[in-house]
């Protein structure tokens, strides 16, 4: 019992010692609350530690600090605000409670602004001064530029530290504001100097800045420009109406395009233009113009865009082909034109040099490999060489080229491709034309020399037929005799008529005409047991030569006569045609029922030297006769088919 007492009476005594203590340690907290050298207090409780800024001794000091411009805070070693001003919350867009008793750097913007507060906190603490720009968080997620300082408050322990936030925006703004100015005006210093011509005007149209550029190129001084409206100053052309033009630029803040200005002597001056909204420090609104002379650029593209289209035109109008090959890879490319020649609709995109070979007859293949080697070798092409179509038809073409170096190599060949299978059928025609005309003179020549003698013949047997003692016998003989020699006789002279015909066509009637040659094949007619169907219609006169029509209707009768095997029947025809001016003329029409001609043979039986009739055929015929024709404007058609026979029309003009 007396033990529990006394250690009763022992514990109660450390209890009162306990409380003394703390009853002690609370009359210094109280003593230095009321001297002012406690700023705040931290207690803990059930939502953690709070700190509770305190009014002191200093209150007076502390109403100074609120009143501060600047942001103002003092800091535990550890950078743990312990009290801070209503300017750094509003800086940082927090409230005071926010920011007391949180970590400074906290209220930092990015990584490098951080590392500069811990920096500065440890010299802070060695007693230096610390100072540095760095970025503040503010209201909104953004930021703002601040000058931060940190210095140690002396005489106090433990270490305090006093931080001061100060705004820099509105410096930094002033500072931009004028190294943007210091910028322009040096560069309008530039520009005044600069070559093109450099116009800012306000944007009701007057000029405020004119460069020596914008003299030089214009005629105007500076003093006459400005105040001028630019567009009436320089009478603008503008490409489309101002309006839009003037749109795009507020829209855009730029436009850039051609203009046609004038000068002071109003000569024209063709610029490249761009116009520019620029904005000044106060808010102005101008419009930068810089403009760039091409006149001469122009017209040297103009010429250049001319002379491409001569120079189109001529390669259309001579039908030329354009190709060029790359001698590196061999491959090629060509114009529509030179598709075309080569029986394609369009440029082919896999052409290449072999493939243009290719269509090189076989038999011309070497000379082309030649023609290639010495173009490779410096000289140049110039070559004509048969090519077969895709369609299969054989063309003539003329290919003009040459190479183009690289570092002393040929590594392009290009040039051009003709169709030249007209000009070839000319030529041809004209080789043949030489060939008939000799061939005529031959012809007169001989029928010439045999007529002589054929009157002599026909003398002798007259003399014969009129002698009273022949006997009746040799008069038939002789009376045959000259049947035959008038036949003769009217040959040659028919072949005299036709090559010394008359120029002057005069009016003849193609039934006196057929009738007339009738007469003269009814012998071989009636041999080869040939009926003749005639129909004449009521028809006009025809303008021509009777000579050379007869020509034409004895080359087709012979035609029908040798297609005919035997026993056929040929029908001669004439008829009214009515033209596409709606004037009567006259249809001619032969037909028999002979063996026909190919189809693939039609296009050429009017090409002097060629036959159907293989070895009793010359070619001439109806090359003649087409000659002919179309010297009186006369037509000449021909159907034909194998087995059943062949129709020719010719249809002569209104006289």
């Amino acid at each position: 019992m007396a033990e529990a007492a006394s250690r009763t009476t022992n514990e109660m005594a450390q209890e009162i010692e306990l409380l003394r203590a703390q009853l002690a340690e609370a009359q210094e907290v109280i003593r230095a609350i009321q001297s002012g050298d406690v700023d705040a207090v931290v207690v803990s409780g059930p939502e953690g530690e709070q700190v509770f800024t305190l009014k002191g001794a200093e209150y007076a000091y502390r109403a100074l600090v609120e009143a501060m411009n600047e942001g103002a805070a003092s800091l535990a070693p550890d950078g743990t605000v312990l009290y801070s001003n209503q300017r750094l919350a509003d800086l940082c867009g927090l409230p005071i409670q926010r920011i007391v008793g949180g970590r400074a750097m906290h209220l930092l913007r990015d990584d490098e602004s951080r590392a500069e507060f811990e920096a500065m906190l440890a010299a802070a603490l060695d007693g230096q001064a610390a100072k540095c720009e760095c970025n503040l968080n503010s209201g909104g997620g953004g930021s703002i530029p601040v000058y931060l300082s940190i210095g140690r408050l002396k005489g106090d322990e433990p270490a305090a530290l006093c931080m001061v936030v100060t705004d820099l925006s509105e410096q930094k703004r002033q500072r931009e504001l004028l190294a943007a100015e210091e910028s322009l005006r040096k560069h309008a210093e530039l520009l005044k100097l600069s070559y093109d011509a450099i116009i800012i005007w306000r944007l009701d149209g007057g000029i405020e800045s004119w460069n020596i550029g914008a003299q030089r190129l214009y005629g105007f001084t500076e003093g006459e420009a400005l105040g001028c409206i630019t567009h009436e100053l320089l009478r603008t052309a503008h490409p489309r109406p101002w309006e839009e033009i003037q749109a795009e630029l507020f829209q855009k803040g730029s436009w850039e395009g051609e203009l046609r200005h004038c000068d002071r002597d109003g000569r024209e001056i063709v610029v490249s233009a761009r116009k520019q909204i620029i904005e000044a420090a106060d808010g102005t609104k101008r419009v930068l113009e810089t403009n760039r002379d091409i006149t001469e650029r122009k017209r040297a593209e103009e010429e250049l865009q001319r002379s491409k289209e001569r120079l189109e035109l001529a390669v259309e109008v001579a039908s030329l082909g354009e190709w060029e090959v790359n001698l590196v890879d061999l491959s090629a490319s060509h114009s529509e034109r030179h598709a075309h020649i080569f029986g394609y609709e369009m440029p082919s995109g896999d052409w290449s040099l072999q493939k243009f070979c290719d269509h090189v007859l076989p038999e011309h293949r070497e000379d082309l490999k030649c023609y290639l080697e010495n173009c490779l070798s410096g000289g140049k092409l110039d070559f004509e060489v048969p090519i077969r179509r895709l369609d299969g038809e054989v063309r003539w073409v003329w290919v003009c080229g040459r190479t183009w170096p690289y570092n002393g190599k040929p590594t392009r060949m290009f040039g051009t491709v003709m169709d030249i299978t007209e000009r070839k059928r000319v030529e041809q025609a004209m080789i043949q034309s030489e060939k008939l005309a000799s061939v005529g003179r031959m012809a007169s020549s001989i029928a010439h020399e045999i007529n002589n003698p054929l009157e002599i013949i026909g003398n002798a047997v007259f003399l014969a037929i009129t002698n009273e003692g022949i006997s009746e016998e040799a008069r038939s003989y002789l009376e045959l005799a000259t049947q035959e020699l008038d036949r003769v006789t009217h040959i040659t002279r028919q072949t005299l008529a036709f090559h010394r015909s008359e120029k002057k066509p005069a009016p003849i009637d193609l039934r006196e005409c057929t009738e007339g040659l009738l007469k003269l094949f009814t012998p071989r007619l009636n041999a080869r047991g040939i009926d003749v169907e005639k129909r004449y219609g009521g028809v006009g006169l025809i303008l021509a030569n009777s000579g050379e029509i007869q020509q034409v209707i004895s080359n087709l009768l012979t035609n029908s006569m040798d297609a005919i095997l035997e026993h056929g029947v040929i029908r001669l025809r004439t008829s009214s045609s009515i033209g596409l001016n709606g004037l009567k003329g006259v249809r001619f029409t032969i037909a028999d029922n002979g063996v026909g001609i190919p189809r693939d043979r039609l296009k050429q039986i009017f090409e002097a030297f060629f036959t159907t009739k293989e070895m009793v055929g010359t070619g001439l015929g109806l090359w003649v006769s087409k000659q002919i024709l179309e010297k009186y404007g006369a037509r000449i058609q021909v159907r034909s088919k194998l087995g059943r026979g062949t129709v020719i029309s010719i249809v002569f003009p209104p006289r």
